[in-house]
Order: C-alpha cells, then structure tokens, then sequence
C-alpha cells in the first residue's frame, strides 16, 4: 500500500468517526462508559465531540498535548485585533515572532507609502516650477501646429480643428511657483 493510500485511509477513518461522533443524539441519560471499567469518567457524546472539534483527541483516540495555562483564546477578539493592526491578533494567541514580524512588516509599508509618496509630491512640484519657467506659449502652439500637420501627411488623419494663430505682442506671465501654493 503507497503513503498516499495510507493517508487517504487515515483520513477515511478520521472523518468517518467525526461524522458518527457529531451526527450522534445527545442526551442527559446518554453517558456510556467507554471501556466498561468502573473507575474511568463517563464520556457524553458532547464531550467527544468537543474533545475533536478542538483537536484534543486525535482518531486513534490518544490525547494531544494542550497549555492548561495558556487557556481559550477567543477568536473573534483575534480577528479583530488583526483586522485593526496586522499581527496584534498573533501577539494575542502568543505567537510573538510571527505577530512582531507582521506588525514589522506593515510598520514598513506604511512607513515606505508615505517616503515615497512625499519624494513623487516634491518631484513633481520641481518639474511644475521647471515647467513654468521655461514654458512658451508660442513654442506650444508651433508644436500642436506641425504635429497636426504630421498626422495629415504621414497618416492620413482627418483633422477638421484649424491651425493655431501664433499670438505676437502679448505679455504672458508666468504662473506662481508651487511652492508657494503650500503642502497638500
């Protein structure tokens, strides 16, 4: 028999106990005795079936280990926890490398998010000052000019805007610097 048959019918055996074990009826008269000596607790169906939806009980019926001193952690509250800052519900169920890491880990991405995004508000607001102190209305009108002129002759576009008058004799001042407009 191959590893992979073997787990199938671990599994098998598993879920077919489960099955029989949470499908069974409960009652307060249901106690049995699970080997028939008199001195052993009386097992409920209720407690088998707590006993294996906390995996305390393995299939074969020995007992896992568990932290009596750790006790019930609940769910909900490390659910929460998490959903507010990653990793406070693994903090909470104490398993502190993991928590620490993802907590670390957010720190990180918030922290780089807000770095970078300053860099790209401050870069752009160079290029905007650069723009405005060497941007020509004229040489912009002479640029969409020949452009359009490029796709009537090299593509056949169909351009039905007129051609732009070059203004002569205007001031045109520039526009204040965006550092004076303040931070966003």
């Amino acid at each position: 028999m191959s590893s992979s048959d073997l787990r199938q019918n671990h599994l098998l055996v598993y879920l077919s106990v489960a099955f029989a074990v949470l499908s069974s009826p409960v009652s307060a008269s249901g106690a049995y005795r699970q080997s028939g000596a008199q001195d052993e607790k009386p097992y409920m169906a209720a407690s088998i079936r707590a006993s294996l939806l906390h995996d305390t009980v393995t299939p074969f019926g020995t007992r896992q280990a568990t932290s009596p001193a750790s006790g019930m952690r609940s769910v909900p509250l490390a659910f929460g926890l998490s959903a507010l800052v990653p990793g406070l519900g693994q903090m909470y169920n104490r398993q502190w490398g993991k928590g620490i890491a993802a907590v670390a880990l957010e720190a990180a991405v918030v922290t780089g998010y807000f770095v970078l995004r300053n860099r790209g508000l401050d870069a752009e607001d160079v290029f905007k000052d650069d723009a405005h102190l060497n941007w020509s209305p004229t040489r912009y009108a002479r640029w969409l000019n020949d452009y359009t002129e490029f796709l009537v002759q090299d593509h056949g576009a169909s351009i039905s805007a007129p051609s732009i008058t070059i203004p002569t004799g205007i001031p045109i001042t520039c526009c204040p610097s965006s550092s004076a407009r303040g931070n966003r």
